[in-house]
């Protein structure tokens, strides 16, 4: 659903999906090194709902919240050659259940100066980073602000500061793990 309201300064976007994979791919481990395998089958469902509101010429909020539901129906045993402790208990690897999204911004002029602040909050639901859901590589629930803003002259310069992660949060981005192979390593990346 796309729509615009209040005179055009509301605008909400909705999705719902529901998906059934049969071959899902999923990475399994043999020693260190990775292997990419049609792994089962799953089900994976959810909706999405952004909009951006307009309350006055000056103002501007920006929204956004997302819900999955991502599910293993079935997994394949690759083999003896290849470790895995993937199951249909298993979370699915880089997929947060609940993101959301909040951005608020302001504009102002001053003679030939135009003046933006602008304020944005997101926040990401726990996810890991592999498909065997290596507790190490588990992210716990984020939430970031940033901030700018922004300073223009009649059109013809910009000069925007900014600030990304102003609450200095420590989150991972990515990694890697054999951490239950004989090499037992983990790989963080901040």
């Amino acid at each position: 659903v796309k729509s615009d309201l209040l005179d055009n300064r509301l605008r909400l976007n909705a999705a719902a999906f529901n998906t059934d994979y049969s071959d899902l791919q999923v990475v399994f481990r043999s020693g260190i090194a990775p292997f990419l395998f049609n792994a089962g089958a799953a089900t994976i469902q959810g909706f999405e709902l952004e909009g951006t509101f307009l309350p006055t010429s000056s103002w501007m909020i920006d929204f956004g919240l997302g819900y999955i539901d991502a599910s293993y129906d079935d997994v394949i045993d690759p083999g003896d050659a290849f470790s895995t402790s993937v199951s249909t208990d298993s979370e699915f690897a880089m997929t947060p259940e609940f993101a959301g999204n909040l951005g608020v911004g302001y504009i102002t002029e001053f003679g030939d100066w135009t003046f933006s602040p602008r304020v944005d909050y997101a926040y990401t639901g726990d996810k890991y980073f592999d498909a065997a859901n290596t507790p190490q590589l588990l992210q716990e629930a984020t939430q970031v602000l940033n901030a700018s803003a922004s300073f223009e002259y009649a059109d013809s310069w910009k000069l925007t500061f900014g600030v990304t992660n102003l609450t200095d949060e420590l989150y991972l981005v990515s990694g890697t793990s054999a951490y239950s192979e004989g090499t037992g390593y983990v790989e963080h990346v901040y």
